[in-house]
């Protein structure tokens, strides 16, 4: 006879603490619930039930105990207010990254039209969520990755068709001068000797390109900053996230000298310095 729901996600749950995760009663549920179609209160109210193992749940289980991403494992992630397709091509979004979101929304008109720039869309989940939200904007995701933006792509196509991608470089933008109101950016910003310290499931398993920002994890967005000025109409915004340690670098950077004023450091849930914001000198 098979266990009952209430003991088979006992038994996933047990294996993935012995494996080291930190929530394990959560992703065993949603483990379990994504193979059979099944909500967290619907495994709750029918756990006495026997069903036999579905086909794939301990190839799935045996991969989350090897540290791979669940949202890797599924397929998708939840990010705001929409649910992403993932890939091993695209960093799985992060919670700290709604709050990028928050922020860009704040700063974009909801009762004219403006142009926006998402710079290494990834998944397109920034420029997704701001172009559903802000339906006037026209918001331009770009990523020098190939098979991210494919990922991008897939879920533009499910959630909105307000979003533009195009493979580019930020250090090479095909823009015309001045034509942007405002960049949103989250570029790799790990620094290299960091990576080896970084949790299994993003050191083993997400693409290092997406993670490796250079010797201080800075370099890419220091090597982009005189494309986002040139791009940006006198007076748009910029603001993009980085590490906790970075704050006091892009301070010295982002000068009138440098073509950019009102630089801020907004914090994250936990405290953390975490997106840079500023704009365009007028």
């Amino acid at each position: 006879m098979p266990p009952t729901l209430a003991q088979r996600l006992q038994e996933i749950a047990a294996i993935l603490t012995r494996a080291g995760i930190d929530d394990p009663r959560r992703e065993a549920t949603l483990l379990l619930g994504h193979f059979l179609d099944l909500s967290p209160t619907e495994l709750l109210l029918r756990g006495d039930e026997k069903i036999p193992a579905p086909a794939g749940l301990a190839t799935a289980v045996e991969r989350r105990a090897k540290r791979e991403p669940l949202a890797y494992i599924l397929g998708k992630t939840d990010f705001y207010d929409i649910t992403l397709q993932v890939s091993p091509a695209v960093l799985v979004p992060r919670p700290e990254t709604e709050l990028l979101v928050e922020e860009t929304l704040a700063r974009i008109a909801n009762d004219r039209p403006s142009r926006w720039l998402d710079a290494g869309t990834g998944s397109g989940a920034i420029g997704i969520v701001l172009a559903r939200q802000r339906p006037q904007t026209t918001v331009i995701g770009i990523d020098a990755s190939m098979a991210a933006l494919k990922v991008a792509a897939g879920n533009q196509q499910r959630l909105t068709g307000h979003l533009r991608l195009l493979a580019a470089d930020g250090r090479h933008l095909p823009f015309a001068s001045h034509c942007f109101d405002g960049i949103v950016a989250n570029l790799p910003y790990v620094a290299a000797a960091d990576l080896i310290g970084l949790a299994p499931e993003v050191r083993d398993f997400e693409p290092r390109s997406a993670l490796d920002g250079g010797p201080r994890g800075v370099e890419l967005y220091l090597a982009c900053l005189p494309e986002f000025h040139r791009v940006l109409r006198p007076g748009g915004h910029l603001l993009f996230e980085i590490g906790a340690d970075q704050a006091d670098i892009f301070r010295h950077h982002l000068t009138p000298a440098a073509g950019f004023e009102q630089a801020e450091i907004v914090r994250d849930y936990a405290g953390l310095p975490r997106i840079v914001r500023c704009r365009r000198c007028a």
